[in-house]
């Protein structure tokens, strides 16, 4: 049953005690006076029965509670222990000197509500619409966007020990369906590689010469072969009504597939590449081995299917989420923020981003990002929905020492192109996206004295073949020309000049412990750095009271 706040107050609560010696514009000052206003016990009614039942820890001040433990980078045990010894925390979470505090039960059964039920997004968001009432932010000021990198929370394993950990789980959940053990199900089936009493590295424990390669192959297929085993144990009807074994199974078949390619026959078997290979990795004769590459949308934990590989740069990886993060530029305060698996281009998450901007009321004139926002589809896409993609243009790419296409002049109206000599053509074809490839006549590329800077094409060879320099031309082309002149004006450099400001922001995230993923799964992930962006708003709050004694904002905590 949903419990409510008093309205009373006694001789003892903590707050009468220590009101005054709260630092003023102090986070725990801040959060004892606008606490209340973020989101009330009434708020959180549909995460209770509201008629039955025992009344729960009133939900507002648990929700103080979770993000007093946020802000302190807290474990759960020592957020409880504060809750009991720190009259800061008493005052801020409306408690009287002596109460004790809650079990930690309490606050994990808590923190699922808020999570099912999405309250700490409807708390972030209506932060954010407070800071647009007050005219803190105002709605078409400028947004800045970017990401950064979440570790992931579950073990990534290499393609050994991802394929024994998926067949343990699968064998878990199977044997608890069908009323066995997981021992007894591993023995009924002969299983050694990945018996559920062997604990530790499956690979550690093989004892075989890693350095033959068909002791190595030796192993992978008794593995495989177990797995197999083990998927061929869940019947039709337990993948069509429990959902934990058709999800461990999927899960299983998907690890199989992403790592692994049959063997082709010498004598004109399976060829790998055929449309038929996965299927043909799943079946109880076909020899595998690993295959070569790394499948993009790869999963790299059982522990948390979710997790992707993510690359920052070519020398930059890590396994886990990505946050997608926009900030308004005057003051520095997170407006919209979305978790994505670490695979994600920023350019493909940009839409979502800027979709829960409008969701908290905000129509910035411009969003402003580096290069990975700088799609010409992107820019389409944000000008169709009245705001504008600021980054800068990539530049042109050219074999060296030759000219780029920007050195080319490009007429969208009459749809030619003019090079560096002077030539103009309008002749082209099609290509696949839409796009086209504007051609140079070969003998008059071939004659150029420009020719060694424009193009390493055998002179000869262009003669014959008619077909000289050629020029892409996006199908976009013109949004891609009207940034290019965009980015020439003073505007944008002074719009991409205050881009550092985003990564102050996120360096703020990063303070608050959204570094590392502290939960198992992407919605997971979302409240925690939804949880992180609300504290980190609340600080920026202090800073700025701080920093102004008396701003001219309408609204200000109390």
């Amino acid at each position: 049953m949903l419990g409510l706040e008093s309205g009373q107050r006694s001789f003892f609560d903590a707050g009468m005690v220590v009101e005054s010696l709260l630092e003023a514009g102090s986070f725990y000052e801040v959060l004892y006076r606008l606490g209340p206003k973020l989101l009330s016990d009434e708020d959180f009614a549909d995460c209770y029965d509201v008629t039955t039942g025992r009344p729960s820890v009133p939900p507002s001040r648990m929700f103080k509670l979770v993000l007093l433990q946020a802000f302190e980078d807290l474990s759960d045990r020592k957020a409880i222990e504060r809750m009991a010894f720190d009259l800061r925390w008493k005052a801020v979470l409306g408690l009287e000197v002596h109460d004790r505090p809650v079990g930690q039960a309490t606050l994990v059964e808590f923190r699922a509500r808020v999570q099912l039920h999405e309250k700490m997004e409807e708390a972030f968001g209506r932060f954010v619409e407070r800071l647009l009432q007050a005219g803190v932010i105002s709605a078409d000021g400028v947004q800045l966007v970017d990401s950064s990198a979440i570790w992931g929370r579950g073990a990534v394993q290499d393609t050994y020990n991802l394929i024994g950990s998926a067949v343990r789980k699968l064998l878990g959940v199977t044997a608890r369906r069908q009323s066995w053990t997981s021992e007894e199900l591993a023995g009924e089936l002969g299983l050694v590689l990945t018996a559920p009493h062997e604990s530790g590295s499956l690979k550690g424990r093989a004892e075989i010469d890693w350095s033959d390669p068909e002791a190595r192959k030796a192993l992978l297929n008794e593995l495989v072969q177990e797995a197999r085993q083990v998927l061929g144990t869940a019947s039709r009807e337990d993948l069509a009504t429990d959902p934990g074994v058709a999800e461990a199974a999927a899960l299983l078949r998907r690890i199989l597939v992403q790592d692994l390619a049959p063997i082709a026959d010498p004598d004109g078997g399976d060829d790998p590449e055929d449309d038929d290979t996965d299927q043909a990795v799943l079946e109880l004769d076909q020899e595998v081995e690993i295959r070569q590459g790394v499948a993009r949308d790869r999963v790299v934990s059982v522990g948390d299917p979710e997790m992707r590989h993510g690359h920052k740069s070519q020398n930059r990886r890590w396994d886990g989420y990505k946050a997608h993060v926009s900030v308004e530029a005057e003051h520095g305060f997170i407006t919209a923020l979305e978790v994505t698996a670490a695979n994600v281009h920023d350019g493909e998450a940009a839409p979502s981003l800027i979709e829960r901007q409008r969701e908290q009321g905000l129509e910035p004139e411009a969003t402003v990002g580096d290069m990975a926002y700088s799609t010409a589809e992107l820019r389409q896409w944000a000008a169709d929905q009245g705001t504008e993609i600021v980054a800068q243009v990539p530049p042109a790419s050219a074999r060296k020492g030759c000219f780029s296409k920007e050195d080319f002049e490009i007429d969208l109206e009459a749809e030619t192109v003019t090079c560096p000599a002077g030539h103009t053509t309008a002749r082209w074809t099609a290509i696949s996206n839409g796009g086209r490839t504007f051609s140079f006549d070969g003998a008059m590329c071939a004659s150029c004295p420009l020719r060694e800077q424009c193009t390493p094409k055998d002179p000869d060879r262009m003669r014959r073949s008619g077909q000289g320099r050629s020029i892409r031309w996006h199908a976009l082309e013109p949004v891609l020309q009207a940034a290019r002149a965009a980015e020439r004006t003073q505007r944008v450099q002074d719009l991409l000049s205050d881009r550092w400001k985003v990564e102050q922001g996120i360096a703020r995230l990063m303070r608050r412990g959204l570094r590392q993923a502290r939960y198992i799964g992407q919605a997971k992930v979302r409240y925690q750095a939804l949880t992180a962006a609300l504290v980190t708003n609340l600080v920026r709050l202090t800073s700025l009271m701080t920093q102004r004694p008396t701003p001219p904002l309408a609204w200000k905590p109390g």
